[in-house]
């Protein structure tokens, strides 16, 4: 039987302190717990591991860690530096590792990976270092069960960067297979977490489960990073959506893991952005039955991602994952208002001892929210950036930046609904209209394909539009298109895109497209074009485009298609629809 942590999530009292201030004090110490769902790819081990500061750099880290809330550490355990020959453990460093996290409180889960030092970097693809790896495994959990309860296989196997020179799901089915005996036979009673997809990769973990892996496992990770804006404009909840109907469809569904997720930050306005996608996140994952969830990363690394600057100094997001972890740590998700505020508002409620908690934002124009206060203290709220906001009657007006409500009378318990109200007919386009620009471009909109592919033309606002200020305009294209964030979808789903198009001296192929994706975002599926647009000067027109989304895809964008064009044509009023095939929950 497992050691599964259960993150089961509670209204900490502290919030009450909290939500009382105008900049809420987000550095008082809560006090970690095995079973929260707050976890952190935090000390970077073995990446440092030749540093000799690494363990005085690694008690700054835990002292960050500690006064967060920051309950797990995720990190490589390198085959090649553990076992540097066959049949030779060096023990040394990873003893002092587990040593320190189990001094300083931190429920650790290694990786186990990567290739072996005499592989020449390939992953373990023969029988032979199949079974090498498995007695790695072995040694492992063997030595370490008393304090380490919780192992990851090996990390990204369905991209090239981790798994050479091409991912195979039956390959590494075979290893989970092999991974899962050994950590069992070392220690039954051990949490063995496998898949640990880059992206919510469902094609490549229903090919684990029909590989026979998928009794392999206790626990299914994923890596749902964002590509494209925040946790809400990537519909996150779409996405985890998806996977948990993939988890129950197996008929033997497991706890889901995020074990890597995260935003990079530089400067006030995306280290402002970060904090707000952190909020969404565990707001998201834990009404998703999430069970834990490891935020990448810790400390700024490469490309900025982290919560703490290299300078040591703290990111708002810092502050808002602290705040989260005493609010939320140890909580219930209860469920959703029911109220129809707009399709890009989300209230979730949370709840502990008959006491609401709401976490709420409204991607777009704010939105007037009126709960009833509990008593004469009234309603307390602060946002995901600690700014305590007013509130008057039990109102109080909701925007982009999440903010945390308590106070919410326990009545507000007994009206929620299962989930968010639903708008058929929301059109899950960002910026639809173009008029939110960034520069001289639209916001939300890429030049070219996200591949590479559709860059060769001119691109740029026009002042003539249907409504509004903007259209987008291709010019002189021999291969062109505009092309949104990716939108979550599942196969089945009945999609209709729409938009105003207008020529001017166009020639070739004008057109509105949906292009398919799997869950990864790059591998292509296929794609429906609309019917053209006439050539020469038309006036403003629109053209339609349905589709039922295809097997093994899982993200459509949508493109405005110009290709062979001598002259002009303009986009505007952009608006995709989906029919979901089948309940969202």
């Amino acid at each position: 039987m497992s050691r599964l942590p259960i993150c089961i999530f509670a209204v900490g009292a502290a919030l009450l302190a909290l939500l009382g201030t105008a900049r809420a004090d987000a550095l008082q110490t809560p006090v970690p717990d095995a079973n929260s769902p707050f976890g952190i790819n935090g000390i970077k081990w073995f990446h440092g591991m030749t540093s000799p500061t690494l363990f005085q750099d690694a008690e700054r880290d835990a002292n960050l860690m500690r006064r967060a809330g920051m309950a797990w550490d995720r990190f490589d355990a390198w085959w090649g530096a553990i076992e540097p020959h066959q049949g030779q453990f060096d023990w040394s460093f990873m003893d002092r590792v587990v040593e320190f996290n189990a001094r300083h409180g931190i429920s650790t889960m290694p990786i186990l990976c990567y290739s072996s030092a005499w592989s020449g970097g390939k992953p373990p693809l023969d029988d032979a270092e199949r079974e090498r790896y498995a007695n790695y495994v072995y040694q492992m959990v063997s030595r370490y069960r008393d304090r380490v309860h919780a192992w990851e296989i090996w990390n990204e196997p369905n991209i090239p960067t981790f798994w050479k020179p091409q991912p195979s799901a039956h390959d590494y089915a075979l290893l989970l297979r092999a991974a899962y005996a050994a950590a069992k036979r070392a220690d039954p009673t051990c949490t063995v977490v496998g898949g640990a997809t880059s992206m919510a990769d469902i094609n490549y973990l229903l090919d684990l489960y029909h590989y026979g892996a998928w009794d392999s496992m206790d626990v299914v990770s994923i890596h749902p990073y964002s590509m494209g804006g925040n946790a809400h404009q990537q519909r996150l909840d779409r996405i985890l959506a998806s996977v948990q109907a993939m988890n129950r469809a197996t008929g033997k569904p497991k706890p889901v893991w995020v074990t890597e997720i995260g935003w990079t930050s530089s400067g006030p306005t995306q280290d402002r952005d970060q904090a707000i996608s952190l909020f969404q996140t565990y707001c998201f994952c834990l009404a998703a039955g999430v069970r834990c969830v490891f935020w990448f990363c810790l400390t700024d690394w490469s490309e900025r991602w982290g919560l703490v600057r290299t300078d040591g100094s703290l990111k708002p997001s810092y502050a808002a994952y602290s705040r989260l972890a005493r609010a939320l740590g140890g909580a219930r998700f209860a469920g959703y208002l029911p109220w129809r505020l707009g399709p890009e508002f989300r209230g979730l409620v949370f709840e502990k001892d008959g006491r609401p908690l709401v976490a709420a934002w409204c991607q777009g124009a704010p939105v007037r929210l009126k709960l009833r206060p509990a008593g004469k203290g009234g309603l307390r709220a602060v946002d995901a950036l600690g700014n305590a906001l007013p509130t008057t009657g039990g109102a109080l007006a909701v925007g982009t930046t999440p903010v945390l409500i308590e106070g919410a009378s326990p009545t507000l318990l007994r009206q929620l609904a299962e989930s968010p109200p639903v708008y058929p007919n929301a059109n899950l386009v960002w910026n639809p209209g173009f008029e939110e620009t960034v520069g001289a471009m639209p916001a939300d909109w890429g030049r070219g394909r996200h591949e590479g592919t559709g860059k060769a033309g001119r691109f740029w606002l026009s002042n003539d539009a249907t409504t509004g200020k903007h259209s987008a305009a291709i010019s002189n294209a021999e291969d062109a298109a505009w092309d949104t964030w990716p939108v979550p979808v599942r196969p089945g789903d009945h999609l209709v895109l729409a938009a105003k198009v207008r020529g001017i001296g166009a020639t070739g192929t004008n057109a509105i497209a949906l292009y398919f994706w799997d869950g990864v975002g790059w591998g292509y599926v296929g794609s429906v074009l609309s019917p053209p647009l006439p050539p020469g000067n038309t006036s403003w027109r629109k053209l339609t485009v349905a589709a039922t989304v295809p097997s093994r895809a899982y993200m459509v964008r949508v493109d405005l298609i110009s290709r062979k064009n001598q002259g002009t044509v303009l986009f505007d009023d952009v608006k995709l629809t989906c029919r979901p095939a089948g309940p969202r929950r």
